[in-house]
């Protein structure tokens, strides 16, 4: 369930610290730049909740060590603190700052030079849920 912080609710909200969990937790931009302009610290869910997209795609697709996984996972804290630093500098609200940070890394990604394709023409890709009524081994 997402969208449930609106602008009037961002207005009233009695809180210093808002920290998405999942799914948006926005119902539209303004609720980012009125929290920005209560002075209550917003940590935008798609930062915070990277975790688990770390360790799905990394150790269970690419094959990430549990050491490399712990590393990246570590480091949305860097990160969090890279979208406060560039609110704080351009005077923006955070959610904006982390759409900006993503862009830029999206960027310098599409311009890195790439890897091999781990499931090469032919090959099945892993499947990491069975269907419903599916299972291993029966």
């Amino acid at each position: 369930m997402g969208g449930v912080l609106d602008s009037a609710v961002a207005c009233e909200l009695p809180a210093s610290a808002v920290v998405g969990a999942a799914n948006n937790i926005l119902a539209d931009e303004e609720a980012a730049e009125i929290l920005h302009k209560r002075d209550v610290t917003y940590a935008p869910d798609f930062v915070t909740n990277a975790g688990g997209a770390l360790h799905l795609v990394g150790r269970e697709v690419l094959g990430w060590s549990e050491e490399t996984v712990g590393a990246r996972i570590r480091g949305i804290g860097d990160t969090l603190a890279e979208v406060y630093s560039l609110a704080e500098s351009e005077d923006i609200d955070t959610d904006r700052a982390a759409r900006i940070l993503a862009r830029r890394r999206i960027e310098t990604a599409d311009s890195a030079p790439r890897i091999a394709n781990p499931f090469p023409e032919g090959s099945e890709m892993p499947v990491l849920c069975e269907p419903e009524g599916r299972h291993s081994g029966t």
